[in-house]
């Protein structure tokens, strides 16, 4: 049986990186759509990827009303998919992210649909910008403690990954990393997507939470290479951008125990969140608060 596949691009200030991703996939001539996904950018990628991408057989380029974060915007585009395509395969795929073989979209979905009881599967990211090392693909759900510690500034418990290898290179696990996964279209909707509750940060444990309370498997297959070309530079340079993405970050994390995990973790939680500040803070007071320019 032959199955129909949408590659959700999303992309914000990023044309550069979306037309690399979205030209791979193209030279690939496969019969895929590509919806490339314009979060509202403020400059001009939605303008540059349309006229770049008018005509091209199989990519379409749309924009959302807002930026409402990486959920809503790749629920947007996998929606377009199934409305106007009818697929049953959607994959996410972040515009920094590299196919460098057709064999590994085909194997992906080959693993996701010989397993009836699979919905998400994804392979192994390496990145090209450190020397091709390798990041991690999976992990375990956090524990209730892993969850308020894992939000420190500084002690961070790390992630767990128990994954459970159930074939040669390939891995039962509780987390997909989400630059790059494939998912089954209809099951995925039926789950409700991604939690568009959070803006950006703890999407993946999220998934995974509401995977695992529905009886999903998600799957790794190592054997699958491709480039997560993330490039690890400094976003937030004011003091003001340090602790709004701070405190995102916390929202998120708040959102993730409340809703999964329980609500005495909210205390917990916010002391961590005042502890982080006062090392934004405290960093800022040290490294550049005196600095002369």
């Amino acid at each position: 049986m032959s199955h129909s596949l949408a590659i959700i691009v999303l992309v914000y200030n990023s044309a550069g990186d979306a037309r690399a991703c979205v030209d791979q996939l193209v030279s690939f001539g496969r019969d895929w759509h590509v919806v490339v996904v314009d979060s509202c950018s403020s400059d001009a990628s939605f303008d540059v990827l349309s006229r770049a991408y008018a005509g091209t057989p199989n990519v379409v380029v749309i924009q959302t009303g807002e930026n409402r974060g990486y959920s809503a915007g790749n629920n947007f585009g996998i929606r377009y998919a199934m409305r106007e395509y009818g697929v049953d395969t959607v994959s996410i795929m972040n515009p920094d992210v590299l196919i460098t073989e057709v064999s590994v979209l085909d194997c992906l979905m080959q693993l996701l649909w010989s397993h009836n009881d699979c919905l998400v599967v994804g392979g192994q990211p390496v990145n090209h910008l450190e020397g091709d090392n390798a990041w991690p693909s999976s992990w375990t759900l956090p524990t209730d403690r892993e969850v308020v510690l894992n939000h420190c500034l500084i002690h961070h418990s790390g992630r767990r990954d128990d994954a459970v290898e159930v074939a040669p290179e390939i891995y039962q696990v509780d987390c997909v990393i989400g630059c790059f996964f494939v998912a089954k279209a209809e099951p995925f909707a039926g789950l409700g997507l991604l939690d568009e509750s959070v803006f950006l940060y703890n999407e993946e444990n999220i998934l995974g939470m509401r995977c695992r309370r529905a009886g999903w498997k998600l799957l790794i297959d190592k054997n699958q290479v491709y480039y997560h070309n993330h490039r690890n530079v400094a976003r937030y340079k004011t003091l003001r951008q340090k602790i709004a993405a701070s405190r995102e970050g916390y929202r998120s994390r708040r959102y993730l125990a409340v809703s999964y995990y329980s609500t005495a973790l909210q205390f917990p939680l916010w002391c961590m969140e005042a502890i982080n500040e006062a090392v934004i803070f405290l960093g800022w007071l040290t490294h550049d608060a005196f600095r002369k320019n």
